[in-house]
């Protein structure tokens, strides 16, 4: 006589919830998720730095005036002409990464909201007076919606936190490493070109004369 299979589902519906009961004590997975979390937020303030930094280099640049001769007219361009898109282009980054470092935060706060002990018992207690109700064939329908609701608040910061980090690992680590190379790069020659700059002397204006250094002991 071949036994129904509808107890073995039962059954196995209510080992899946106790492994998930016993998931939800199991630290490593919170400490894992914390960890990526707090270099996700790293990565996102030194990307707001960098981008800050670079912006403040084009802000002084922008005041460069450059001076050049084509076909013998003398032209003065301004460099902030030519800086102006980019540094709106930095600026707007520079907010992304700022709204990047708040949403981290709140993925840890909420971390650690979810990973309490007091989620930990909920998800517990409901989990199991469903799996007792689920088995005679009596759990109500708000009980089960309530342990999907728990089961998420606790499951569904650190299982997205961990896919996030792995997708980033793979595919746009590499990527994230040579563009922050390239924005302090470009900060540092701006920088010099700045420095180079200001370190040129005017020129004298036309129709006068550079002012002839006194020899010692002469009026």
């Amino acid at each position: 006589m071949t036994k129904h299979p509808k107890p073995f589902g039962k059954i196995a519906t209510i080992a899946i919830a106790l492994l998930l009961v016993a998931l939800s004590w199991y630290r490593p997975i919170e400490v894992m998720a914390e960890s990526q979390l707090s270099d996700g937020l790293k990565r996102a303030l030194v990307s707001f730095a960098s981008a800050r930094a670079l912006n403040g280099v084009i802000s002084v640049v922008q005041g460069t005036q450059v001076a050049v001769e084509p076909l013998g007219v003398g032209v003065s361009l301004s460099v902030g002409e030519i800086l102006d898109p980019i540094n709106d282009l930095v600026e707007a980054f520079s907010t992304v990464m700022l709204t990047a470092s708040v949403a981290f935060g709140m993925q840890l706060l909420l971390l650690n909201l979810g990973s309490g002990w007091m989620v930990s018992a909920a998800v517990t207690g409901i989990a199991v007076l469903w799996a007792a109700l689920y088995f005679s064939g009596k759990s109500p329908h708000w009980l089960s919606r309530l342990l999907l609701v728990l089961l998420f608040i606790r499951f569904v910061i650190p299982v997205a936190t961990i896919g996030s980090a792995a997708v980033f690992d793979r595919l746009l680590k590499q990527d994230y490493e040579t563009n922050q190379q390239v924005i302090d790069l470009t900060s540092q020659q701006l920088k010099s070109l700045s420095n180079a700059s200001t370190a040129v002397p005017p020129e004298p204006a036309p129709g006068t004369r550079p002012l002839m250094a006194r020899a010692p002991g002469r009026s």
